[in-house]
């Protein structure tokens, strides 16, 4: 198909539509006329109420829809449940963790950190001490 056919083929089917919504319009006309239902003759429309239902009205045709779906309970400020598949899952809103073991054991870590720093301190002044007595004794053999 060449862009002519397809550009003539959009515009036909554009048409089609268009004729179809003036007939639904017109007969919804004629027929609110007959029946003083409505004063107004809609083709389409879209509509959504507070509780997420969407009504959609389309052709002479109404479908409804609901976008929120209950899922979950929150009971108190202990627990929410969730019903998934006919199964429920607790989930705790609140996790207490007793930390004081793990804080312990870092206080532990801390302090042989810092016996192992001050050892580590000593050694190295020991090591600079003798460092330097044997530098000085170097330097004054090549002096």
């Amino acid at each position: 198909m060449s862009d002519t056919d397809i550009t003539k083929l959009s515009r036909g089917v554009f048409l089609l539509v268009l004729l179809i919504m003036i007939g639904v319009t017109v007969a919804e006309t004629q027929l609110n006329r007959l029946t003083h239902r409505q004063e107004f003759a809609q083709a389409f429309a879209v509509k959504r109420d507070n509780n997420g239902q969407y009504a959609a009205y389309l052709f002479g045709n109404s479908v409804k829809a609901r976008a929120v779906y209950p899922v979950a309970q929150v009971t108190g400020d202990q627990q929410i449940i969730v019903n998934v598949a006919g199964g429920k899952l607790v989930m705790p809103t609140r996790v207490r963790i007793d930390t004081q073991a793990i804080l312990a054991k870092l206080a532990a870590w801390y302090q042989r950190m810092i016996q192992q720093a001050a050892e580590g301190k000593r050694l190295l002044q020991q090591y600079m001490a003798a460092f330097c007595g044997d530098l000085v004794q170097y330097l004054n053999q090549y002096r």
